[in-house]
């Protein structure tokens, strides 16, 4: 019997609720709005049988207001790219990273001193979420981007290459190695940090923010307090 190619999982609870996504290849894909449940859609895209049986695997733990959403790694992969300073070690019970930045050993996401970490390159999935308003987003990916559409009560979010984009968030804490990190209408004080993805932030009330980068630029706009550290990435402020 062939594995399903889509499932999809409402939950339990009435009302808000903090989504705990982990997965390594796709994307993630959260949609805020005025509804009474959560809804969780994963999908195969690419239509093969390692990616129908990650979304048939799929752990799913519903406790109330915590939805843990866990994508496993099937038909993993070996693979090391070199960018902005850091390496990047994918495989077998692999994940992230060790790099060297300018002397210094850092150590993202693992033991200090560049020590490895879970998850290998999975098969693709692609997740839909559609939150209540008022949920919140824990998430950690590979290469999966995070796309969110709608008002995150707080948003913390840990990729390698993944981009993370969110459109409106009251606490954000983002952190990405290459890809970009996107805040469309920041209402709250957050943190955000790249090694050479690039940060942009927006707002339109004041608001304080962190946001570090080594080769990254980082642009914001709006009454934003913004404490700013970069090696060689600009800061914009306007």
């Amino acid at each position: 019997m062939n594995a399903p190619k889509a499932r999809t999982y409402t939950a339990r609870e009435y009302g808000a609720i903090t989504l705990d996504v982990r997965i390594n290849v796709g994307s993630v894909r959260v949609i805020v709005e005025d509804r009474e449940y959560a809804e969780v859609t994963l999908t195969s895209p690419d239509g093969n049988e390692p990616g129908a049986r990650a979304v048939e695997r799929t752990t799913i733990d519903d406790h109330g207001d915590h939805l843990a959403v866990r994508v496993p790694n099937l038909e993993p992969t070996t693979a090391r790219q070199h960018f902005g300073g850091v390496t990047q070690v994918v495989g077998h019970n692999v994940g992230i990273v060790v790099g060297v930045v300018y002397g210094d050993v850092v150590s993202i996401g693992g033991m200090s001193g560049g020590a490895v970490v879970g998850g290998g390159v999975g098969p693709l999935v692609d997740i839909v979420a559609r939150l209540p308003l008022g949920s919140s987003l824990l998430a950690e990916t590979v290469s999966a981007s995070v796309d969110v559409s709608g008002a995150l009560l707080r948003a913390v979010a840990e990729t390698v290459s993944g981009a993370v984009r969110i459109d409106t968030v009251s606490a954000p804490d983002l952190f990405t190695v290459s890809g970009r990190i996107v805040i469309d209408r920041l209402i709250g004080d957050g943190a955000v940090k790249t090694v050479s993805g690039g940060i942009a932030v927006a707002a339109t009330d004041r608001c304080n923010l962190r946001a570090e980068s080594v080769s990254g630029s980082i642009r914001v706009t709006g009454p934003i307090a913004l404490s700013a550290h970069t090696v060689s990435g600009r800061v914009l402020n306007y």
